[in-house]
């Protein structure tokens, strides 16, 4: 369930969850958790609004913390794209995308589904 956890702490009004966000990023377990990838992309997506994000997310780079393999999925959120739960309550599907812009993601794990759009 890293993705509906991560998903929801970037959604918590005015930057609330960055800091449990940048801890996720930092804990030595994470990666074999799942929620350290989940969380670097949440971080990127709040990069651009909040400055402690943008700052948790630089000290990654500059740390050389990211895999060269985790970039491609780092693009995505730095260009814009906003993540959300699929039929969460929190913010709409209809109020995030128009027509075809939505992305649909599916992790067998956990069973989690969730959307990206610009």
């Amino acid at each position: 369930m890293e993705y509906y956890a991560t998903m929801a702490l970037a959604q918590l009004p005015d930057g609330a969850g960055i800091a449990s966000l940048a801890r996720m990023v930092e804990d030595p377990n994470g990666a074999g958790k799942g929620t350290r990838d989940a969380a670097l992309q949440m971080l990127a997506q709040m990069a651009s609004q909040y400055p402690d994000a943008r700052a948790a997310l630089l000290e990654q780079v500059r740390s050389d913390k990211i895999s060269p393999n985790m970039w491609p999925y780092l693009t995505s959120p730095l260009s814009g794209d906003q993540f959300q739960v699929q039929d969460s309550v929190l913010d709409g599907a209809t109020n995030m995308v128009k027509g075809s812009d939505l992305r649909t993601t599916h992790i067998a794990f956990g069973n989690q589904n969730f959307i990206s759009a610009p």
